[in-house]
């Protein structure tokens, strides 16, 4: 089990510690990735450039979107450039998580449809994976092919997608039950079954301790029960093939 933590990017009154020191300190504590949540209507800051930012100032803790607001971002080269070049200078350490979103003022502030969120999201997922796979737009993502990519969302849409064009699928919250409960969906989408190839990943993220990072950190380090400032979330992600 790999266990994250959430990088408190959208935390009000976070500041550069927040993003930096915060990053450093995960590492140093032996967290196994850090995770970013996108708004746009919010005065937070921008999930890329935030991981952009810890990429510089850690070696191995793995950078996450859980999840990106794909649709907000209309032009999806941009993206795409942007994604591989993260990942190519912390050396394959992204794993882009894209959703849809849902709700309506981040798609005014951004100048983008609501209504047409999905349609949108099905044409970027496909060009994305033309922008990665070809020699246009680069850099190229570490492993020479396309970042680490999960799709988000609870509807039976969300695992359509992350069965043709991911490398898995994030739940935001639940129960294990629930969890379950999609496996089983992903399976029945064409995803490979769970039991031999897949994996479940804890990741925690931050509530209003993360406004100031430091007695934050000192709080939950100092308890070994669940502190009010973490919350679950799970991940399925295909494994390689072994033989």
């Amino acid at each position: 089990m790999d266990v994250g933590i959430g990088l408190p990017n959208a935390v009000r009154g976070v500041d550069r510690s927040g993003i930096v020191d915060w990053a450093r300190r995960a590492e140093e504590s032996g967290f196994s990735s850090l995770g970013t949540i996108d708004r746009m209507a919010y005065p937070n800051y921008e999930s890329l450039i935030s991981l952009a930012a810890a990429a510089a100032v850690t070696e191995r803790i793995r950078l996450v979107t859980d999840i990106l607001i794909a649709p907000l971002r209309k032009n999806t080269a941009l993206l795409a450039k942007q994604a591989a070049t993260i990942d190519n200078l912390s050396e394959g350490r992204l794993t882009l998580g894209l959703a849809v979103g849902g709700r309506e003022n981040d798609f005014e502030a951004s100048g983008a449809d609501f209504k047409s969120r999905g349609a949108t999201f099905d044409s970027q997922l496909a060009e994305l994976n033309e922008v990665w796979a070809g020699d246009t737009v680069g850099p190229k993502a570490a492993n020479g092919k396309r970042p680490g990519l999960l799709i988000g969302g609870s509807a039976d849409v969300a695992y359509r997608r992350a069965a043709e064009h991911a490398d898995g699928w994030t739940m935001g919250g639940g129960t294990p039950d629930m969890f379950k409960e999609a496996l089983g969906k992903l399976t029945r989408r064409g995803a490979r079954p769970a039991a031999t190839a897949s994996r479940a990943r804890w990741c925690c993220s931050t509530s209003r301790w993360a406004t100031t990072p430091s007695a934050w950190w000192r709080r939950t380090s100092a308890t070994t029960t669940r502190s009010s400032a973490t919350m679950p979330s799970r991940s399925w992600t295909r494994q390689p093939r072994t033989r």
